[in-house]
């Protein structure tokens, strides 16, 4: 038998969520975070323990508040990096301000060194895109930021 379309739609839920402040007109950078599957087995993978290292990794490095960061990781997912399966990494921050120009070095190493303790994918088999985007971008409580 098929899967019908409501048990397509289902899927766990391996990310973490943040309760969120209210809004305030003068606090409106926000930060969003998913890093994107590891082609790392989750035999042995504490990832709760992942998630909030990357979570406070984020914050730290950003300098904005862990309550505005949303981290999602998915291992066991297949990956070909340089031609090789070996363990490897993509990650994805997306931030409503706080990213650019140097900092962004400053955020790829705190993510990579969670990347790399957590995960045990090496450095230099990990990639993370940095993109800053607009309040609008961001839909959140009926609305957006």
């Amino acid at each position: 038998m098929g899967k019908t379309r409501s048990n397509q739609a289902k899927q766990t839920n391996d990310d973490a969520t943040l309760s969120r402040p209210p809004l305030k007109k003068n606090n409106l950078q926000k930060t969003k975070t998913k890093t994107q599957p590891p082609s790392v087995p989750t035999n042995g993978l504490d990832s709760s323990d992942a998630l909030k290292a990357l979570s406070a990794a984020v914050a730290s490095a950003t300098g904005k508040p862990e309550s505005y960061v949303l981290v999602s990781l998915r291992a066991d997912v297949a990956l070909c990096f340089g031609g090789t399966e070996a363990p490897a990494a993509y990650g994805e921050l997306l931030s409503i301000g706080a990213v650019g120009g140097a900092k962004n070095k400053d955020i790829s190493k705190a993510v990579s060194d969670v990347v790399t303790a957590k995960l045990g994918v090496p450095s230099g088999r990990f990639y993370l895109s940095i993109t800053d985007k607009q309040g609008s971008d961001f839909g959140w409580n009926g609305g957006t930021f």
